[in-house]
């Protein structure tokens, strides 16, 4: 009787790793502000601040991963292989660092997981 209430906490867990590993990296709507914030938060070398202090300097793989399926259900997840490769950064000003819309901590504690696989990094904090 006892373990009859076990499914439930495993089916959840199945559910949303599931969930993690079958979705494209940057695929959620607020993705690109999250994965900035994250890739920014440390080390302080990943990201550069543009001189006006108005922008951050993300590596384009982070911020623009989704850009080429995001809205748009006629084209795949694939697309993003063109851009994976791509570090080279881009101006973002949808981050945190900018916008102070989040307390810190979270963003701080998710870029440990920070690596230079950006699928397997987004994986691990997804």
């Amino acid at each position: 009787m006892r373990w009859r209430w076990l499914w439930l906490p495993v089916a959840l867990f199945l559910t949303v790793a599931g969930w993690a590993v079958t979705s494209p990296v940057g695929s959620a709507p607020d993705d690109d502000f999250h994965l900035s914030s994250i890739w920014c938060s440390w080390p302080a070398d990943a990201c550069e601040p543009t001189a006006d202090g108005q922008a951050i300097l993300v590596p384009r793989n982070v911020v623009q991963s989704a850009d080429c399926f995001r809205y748009r259900d006629d084209v795949t997840a694939d697309c993003t292989e063109a851009t994976a490769a791509d570090s080279s950064l881009v101006i973002a000003t949808h981050v945190n660092q900018i916008e102070h819309l989040y307390p810190t901590g979270f963003h701080t504690a998710m870029s440990v997981l920070v690596g230079d696989d950006v699928e397997r990094s987004v994986t691990t904090i997804a």
